[in-house]
């Protein structure tokens, strides 16, 4: 409700009576809000069609590959050993392999380094664990236990000679312990050993109490015990300085310092993976940034750090004997890795395997455990040696096939259903549209429309026109078990049943015509060939189908609007929209005018009776005064 006005003068509810005067005159805007709602309705309807359509398409799209026609299956008399998958083009047959060698790929391991242990330096045994001594991991204070004495890891304590004085030197620590054991270090090889004072005495080490890493630190806690001249010996069983692979590149403890491409050590650096660059910031990554980014790259290549070895991995992500190739280019991060001449290598192989009948039943060679060249239409997967053969059986896969033909022959249906659905509703005529739901007032918008119909019709006669232009056995759906149904009812009607006897049938005795009936892949390639007008040269009831349903469905805009039926009834129904919403913007602005002048008129008609009334009172007054 807008303005409101009483009547003092007339005594009339003036605001109620221009409001059922403006709802007499809005009857024309509920008439065009009506069928704008069922405009909308009617769009929402266009576009269950598109994807109805749509989805049809892709279903019949997925009768162009060979391999759901013609679907064969494979059984392996060993599985564990080799298996195959058969594309359309496979043979029914039976193969005998033998897999004499697999594919492996090539690797790559880092060199021992400039100290000779791998990518770190030595640990400095006189600098204290917690200003880092050069120890893989940090060394953290606590306690941990040999042969059942406590050793306390305490600030300023480092690992020493066994001749500190000073109570920091670890080494003395240990050796002055309750444990009987003597603790040295070996610079040479950059590894702690602890041995029995006696012979016949042990060396145990670690307890569920400790709470220093030391021994988990120093390769001792899972080093196994040795015997030495009757004396026990357990040794560090990787050397003590690793790389701190977590660190900033610059602060990581390499043997060899990395450079940038200024020869400094805060830069930036490059260098290359088998042609791929990949840079390193030193102030900014850690190693393990490095290596993710190698990872990622398209170089080819796993790259991991082996913590134990202290040692850089690479291994070619491709089986084969291919090489792996690094080299710096700006910087020094190949050179001071050892990732050159020092490095070890291990090249890949190639697979070797024999097929009875194929190539003189000599070896045949494959980067690849994936064999895919030698047997048409057959992917052979190796998964271990053989000493005698495997044999593969391929055979046709009959319900494979059926389960194809079927699932196109439901789709079809279910898209023609829902368009006799939608064509056979009835609209409600025994309400007012007052008393109409929504539901009620929906149904019946497609009853009878022409242009679903045709499309309704387009769908069927493509589906059962014969094939003037194949060259297989079949021309009709017909004859391979599959027609139309005739429906009085008109629920089903145009839809297709098959009958599963006379398919299997001609799926067993004939599936090569099958599958040339439904697409003649001349070139085998799956897509259907055109020729400069982009006019089919290949047949095919799915070929027909693509063609009719893209021309249904074509968005693209020409002269007149879009290509496509069904996408012009979406625009034509949005420009009927926009002009039905445009009358009514223009209809409200002529009540809100109207609403303003008879406002105006009333409150004119008030003031009016209002000195009526007036001028009758004070005329009442003479009159009475005169005979007064």
């Amino acid at each position: 409700m807008g303005i409101q006005i009483n009547g003092p003068a007339s005594g009339m509810q003036t605001d109620l009576i221009i409001q059922q005067l403006l709802s007499i005159e809005r009857r024309p805007q509920v008439i065009m809000n009506r069928q704008l709602q069922l405009m909308q309705w009617k769009k929402s309807t266009w576009n269950e069609i598109n994807t109805k359509l749509l989805d049809f398409k892709t279903t019949v799209e997925g009768l162009l590959h060979r391999d759901k026609l013609l679907a064969s299956k494979v059984t392996s008399s060993k599985e564990e050993k080799v298996t195959a998958i058969a594309s359309g083009i496979a043979n029914s047959a039976e193969y005998e392999i033998t897999v004499h060698a697999l594919a492996s790929s090539t690797k790559l391991m880092s060199g021992s380094g400039k100290a000779g242990f791998g990518l770190g330096k030595a640990i400095n045994q006189f600098l204290p664990f917690f200003d880092g001594g050069n120890f893989g991991t940090r060394i953290s204070k606590g306690t941990f236990t040999i042969n059942g004495a406590q050793i306390e890891i305490e600030d300023g304590d480092y690992l020493g000679d066994g001749t500190g004085a000073d109570g920091h030197d670890l080494i003395k620590k240990i050796n002055d312990s309750a444990a009987n054991v003597i603790a040295s270090y070996d610079p040479a090889t950059d590894c702690l050993e602890i041995k029995a004072k006696n012979p016949g005495g042990n060396v145990n080490l670690g307890a569920v109490t400790d709470t220093s890493n030391f021994l988990t630190v120093t390769y001792l806690l899972t080093s196994p015990e040795e015997q030495n001249g009757g004396v026990a010996v357990r040794t560090s069983t990787s050397h003590l300085g690793h790389i701190h692979n977590r660190e900033l590149l610059k602060n990581a403890n390499f043997a060899e310092e990395l450079l940038d491409k200024d020869g400094g050590t805060e830069g930036q650096g490059k260098f290359k993976i088998n042609g791929v660059e990949i840079s390193y910031d030193l102030s900014r990554d850690n190693f393990d940034n490095v290596l993710s980014r190698i990872n990622n790259s398209d170089a080819g290549v796993t790259a991991f750090y082996d913590k134990m070895t202290d040692r850089l991995i690479f291994q070619n992500k491709a089986t084969g004997s291919f090489e792996i190739v690094l080299e710096d280019v700006e910087g020094n991060f190949v050179e001071a890795l050892d990732l050159g001449a020092g490095s070890t290598v291990s090249m890949g192989q190639n697979a070797k395997l024999s097929i009875v009948g194929f190539n003189n039943d000599q070896p045949i060679y494959s980067s690849s455990n994936q064999v895919t060249n030698v047997v048409p239409g057959l992917t052979i997967n190796l998964k271990a040696t053989t000493t005698e053969p495997v044999k593969l059986n391929v055979e046709q896969d009959q319900d494979t096939i059926k389960k194809t033909i079927t699932d196109f022959v439901n789709k079809y249906n279910e898209t023609v259903k829902y368009f006799n659905s939608k064509l056979k509703e009835k609209s409600v005529t025994d309400k007012d549209i007052e008393e109409m739901t929504d539901s009620e007032r929906r149904a019946g918008l497609m009853s009878g429309n022409s242009t679903l119909g045709k499309i309704r019709f387009g769908l069927l006669e493509q589906i059962i026109d014969p094939l003037s232009d194949s060259d297989g056995v079949f021309k009709l759906l017909s004859q391979m078990g599959i027609e139309s149904v005739v429906d009085p009812s008109g629920a089903n009607s145009g839809t297709l049943k098959i009958n599963d006897n006379k398919l299997e049938d001609a799926i067993r005795n004939n599936p090569e015509g099958i599958a040339r009936f439904f697409f003649n892949d001349a070139d085998g390639n799956g897509i259907i060939t055109r020729d400069e007008d982009k006019k089919p040269i290949e047949s095919g009831i799915a070929v027909r189908l693509v063609d009719y349903l893209d021309s249904l469905l074509d968005t693209r805009v020409y002269e007149h609007g879009k290509g496509g039926v069904v996408p012009r009834q979406q625009d034509e129904l949005d420009e009927s929209m926009k002009y039905l919403k445009k009358r009514i913007d223009d209809f409200d602005k002529r009540m809100e005018q109207r609403e303003l002048y008879l406002v105006r008129q009333f409150t004119s008609m008030e003031k009016s009776l209002a000195i009526l009334q007036s001028q009758s009172s004070w005329l009442s007054g003479q009159i009475a005064g005169l005979f007064g």
